[in-house]
């Protein structure tokens, strides 16, 4: 069989046809959006659980931190919890990167996504570190986002903190 215009080359042919037609320009559109259906919901319930463990290991950290503080410099160190507001503090601790400023953190507030906390250590919401770095008492601190939570425990002998 002959080609309908037997002077064009391939080329010629590929190059006259530069659009798509509806018909391919509407599969692909319904292909986008059933990819979409199935990866948007997932991406959101990843990003939520990022926060979360983001949140829950800045607590831990803190603690942390409050622990070698307590420890390097021979005295106590206080960390309250505000279990209603989703904050706490590190009483007499200032901000690594903020000399001067009290060490207070706003949980709920600056991770989007984090709805708040509940602390609990020897039944209130205040650990305190011995100049040896050892807490007064164990805990935990249930940090929550949904349904979702992650539990921050502090050992009682060891004083070091873990996310579980």
């Amino acid at each position: 069989m002959m080609p309908r215009h037997p002077k064009q080359s391939a080329s010629e042919r590929l190059q006259r046809r530069s659009a798509f037609s509806l018909l391919e320009l509407v599969v692909v559109v319904a292909i986008l959006a059933a990819v979409s259906a199935v990866v948007i919901p997932r991406v959101g319930r990843s990003l939520s659980n990022l926060r979360l463990d983001a949140a829950a290991n800045q607590v831990a950290r803190d603690l942390e931190y409050a622990r070698s503080t307590a420890w390097t410099q021979s005295r106590s160190v206080t960390v309250v919890f505000h279990d209603a507001l989703g904050e706490y503090e590190l009483s007499g601790v200032t901000q690594i990167d903020k000399p001067g400023q009290p060490y207070y953190v706003r949980l709920k507030r600056d991770n989007q996504g984090v709805d708040g906390f509940l602390s609990s250590f020897g039944g209130d919401q205040t650990v305190v570190f011995d100049g040896h770095g050892r807490p007064d008492s164990g805990g935990t601190v249930a940090v929550r986002s949904g349904g979702i939570v992650r539990l921050v425990v502090l050992d009682p002998e060891t004083g070091k903190a873990s996310v579980q």
